[in-house]
């Protein structure tokens, strides 16, 4: 067993006996507590967990980007490629290992405590039990809005809403063929409604979006303060988890709606495939080749195949391009591609293309690893999906565009892991730097505070920091 995996074996085994003799310093007569029990320095073990992982993907990552194709594909190759792959399987293998250590030691208890608890938050929060002469946030919905704009546009309101510990309603006209979103989503309130807004006296204050994205403290990527904490017990991406709840959530599909979906039945393992041609290539992405995304895919089994027999390999394809279907077949045969209703993709603007929408949702939330480009609502919206399904699925993906971005959220900001040197420029653990280009690659574009240059960073040296803030809807909560 490699010497790293050895130490926090011997860390976890600790802190877990520590966690068994932990005094009563976190004792509390507050509810929560109760709900989803007391912190442990497991979270110790998870952000150390989550600092060897990164450099060991980081340089599985620097090669497949930057080795000249074919390296992955041809194991026995000779010369550098030898060299290559050699990196390449010793960090798979160092990956695996991580990860099979991390699922030994999980306990899902905290997790689904605090999962029913926010769940039961939110309900609170939007369910008052008198909806009359009380302050509310309001929201309209945007026509132009696709799918899966409505629903982001509608998570970052609800969050809103739960900083400030005020109900939310929504005005929704008719969209995409349907009377309401409404008619596809189940309501976010069952006794506070905007059509109550007069005849109860609701004093209702609108999202602006320019405005609350220059001054709102409740910006994603901000989390609970409340519950920060809890999260930090069982998941490596505390932001990740608690969007994860949010769009759960709001994505709640009425009875008749799921009726209309597709459901693959999927064995896994399986990856998620999400190629999106056609209309978005025109403003908002660029295409790629099937090899870039296939690279990905071939890692993913790649690792899988180095502790085990190599295990059958399907993807689950979702694409509103059929040709992309036949050229993924012709160049990958080995593969068994599940592939969606791209008939009714076509048109993605009517009932039948948001049920095909929906059901490629739902499908690539369920495979055990996505590939696909985070400039794309429906592919964060199915990672947000599967982060609200599994432990910490946090690492299960591959953007070949964008890093994990939420709509009109902040700037992120990161702390360095390393010192890092750009001619004269000397970063170290105390500087703090801000992204400045959202692209997802090796090296990361930041810069500093009152600095317009721009600066490459190698992406296994930042951390992304962490911003939290106390919401009001977590707040009082024996009542």
């Amino acid at each position: 067993m490699p010497l790293f995996v050895g130490i926090l074996v011997s860390f976890i085994v600790l802190h877990r006996l520590e966690g068994l003799t932990t005094s009563k310093k976190y004792s509390s007569s507050i509810s929560m507590n109760k709900l989803i029990g007391y912190p442990s320095n497991y979270s110790s073990f998870l952000k150390a967990w989550k600092t060897l992982y990164t450099a060991q993907k980081e340089i599985v990552l620097f090669i497949a980007e930057y080795a000249d194709r074919g390296t992955l594909r041809c194991p026995n190759r000779l010369k550098y490629l030898g060299c290559y792959n050699y990196l390449i399987d010793n960090s798979l293998y160092q990956m695996k290992l991580l990860e099979d250590l991390r699922s030994m030691t999980q306990d899902e208890t905290t997790r689904d405590s605090l999962t029913n608890y926010v769940e039961k938050m939110i309900y609170r929060n939007q369910n008052p039990k008198h909806c009359r002469d009380i302050e509310v946030i309001g929201y309209e919905t945007k026509e132009y809005c696709g799918l899966g704009c409505q629903i982001h546009l509608l998570g970052y309101c609800l969050i809103v809403a739960l900083g400030e510990g005020k109900p939310l309603v929504v005005k929704s006209d008719e969209w995409q063929g349907f009377d309401s979103i409404f008619d596809v989503l189940m309501p976010l309130s069952e006794t506070c409604h905007y059509n109550m807004t007069k005849s109860h006296n609701l004093k209702v204050e609108f999202i602006n979006l320019s405005y609350h994205y220059k001054n709102m403290e409740y910006l994603p990527k901000v989390i609970p303060e409340n519950i920060r904490q809890q999260i930090e017990e069982f998941h490596t991406d505390p932001f990740l988890w608690w969007i994860a709840q949010i769009i759960t959530y709001v994505l709640r599909l009425r009875p008749n709606v799921i009726e209309n979906l597709e459901p693959k039945e999927f064995t896994s393992p399986i990856v998620g495939v999400h190629v999106r041609r056609t209309d978005k290539l025109v403003k908002e992405a660029k295409s790629y080749p099937v090899e870039e995304y296939m690279k990905y895919v071939e890692l993913y089994f790649r690792k899988l195949g180095i502790t085990s027999k190599g295990p059958k390999k399907s993807v689950y394809l979702a694409t509103d391009d059929s040709h992309v279907i036949s050229q993924f077949r012709w160049r990958y045969p080995d593969y068994t591609f599940i592939t969606s209703n791209v008939r009714y993709l076509r048109n993605r603007h009517d009932q039948k293309g948001t049920y095909s929408i929906l059901s490629d949702i739902y499908n690539l939330a369920n495979t055990d690893y996505l590939v696909c480009t985070f400039s794309s609502n429906v592919c964060r919206l199915a990672f947000q999906l599967m982060n609200g399904k599994r432990m910490d699925a946090s690492e299960n993906y591959h953007s070949l565009d964008h890093v994990f971005l939420y709509a009109y959220q902040q700037t992120p900001s990161f702390s360095l892991r390393l010192n890092h040197t750009i001619g004269d420029l000397m970063l170290d653990k105390t500087s703090t730097v801000y992204l400045s280009d959202r692209q997802n690659g090796r090296y990361l574009t930041v810069k500093l505070k009152k600095s317009s240059e721009d600066i490459k960073v190698p992406a296994y040296k930042l951390k992304e920091n962490l911003l939290t803030t106390n919401f009001k809807a977590f707040e009082n909560i024996n009542t």
